[in-house]
């Protein structure tokens, strides 16, 4: 279950003193598990005591007992506070990775004083994600007759635009005012 409005289900770091960061969150397994993927969902709080990241890093236990990084970006897309909107963000690895820990590295804007940093929800999977979670279209938001407007889309998360295929299409009850070209 996402956080929602109920921040008692999220983690968060709030008040933790300044040289904790970045701060380590860590899921673990008793025994070694072999992973493509991970995706995670930001939380922040409507009051500004838990705000939104500044960066986060990926790291993965070795078999020796050693943390290693891992070269992916982990996203920072996030919805409004209180999770409204939450948006994914999803890193597939170059290789299988096994291992009996995963850990994000977050960090928060300077000068945030004792506000923390949040998660609203943090998955792990034994293979790659391939889930477009959204899509964004920009552009104009009115189209006037007689005239061409220029919109672009996008999806979500970032790391799956260049895989990802989408089409635009007008809905056939207006295929007679609007029309698509390229």
């Amino acid at each position: 279950t996402l956080a929602g409005g109920n921040p008692a289900t999220s983690w968060n770091c709030w008040n933790a003193a300044a040289d904790l960061y970045p701060m380590p969150v860590s899921l673990t397994w008793t025994e070694p598990q072999t992973i493509y993927s991970t995706r995670v969902m930001w939380w922040a709080y409507n009051d500004g005591g838990v705000i939104f990241p500044s960066d986060a890093k990926l790291q993965y236990k070795d078999s020796e007992g050693n943390w290693q990084n891992i070269n992916k970006t982990v996203g920072l897309e996030h919805g409004g506070v209180d999770g409204v909107d939450g948006r994914w963000n999803t890193v597939n690895f170059d290789a299988p990775i096994t291992t009996t820990a995963l850990q994000l590295l977050i960090s928060k804007p300077e000068n945030s004083g004792i506000a923390g940093v949040g998660i609203s929800e943090w998955e792990v999977y034994s293979k790659k994600f391939k889930a477009i979670t959204s899509a964004k279209i920009s552009g104009s938001t009115e189209l006037l007759v007689g005239h061409t407007e220029t919109y672009t889309g996008s999806v979500m998360p970032q790391s799956l635009e260049d895989s990802s295929d989408y089409a635009w299409s007008v809905p056939e009850d207006s295929q007679s005012l609007i029309q698509i070209e390229g």
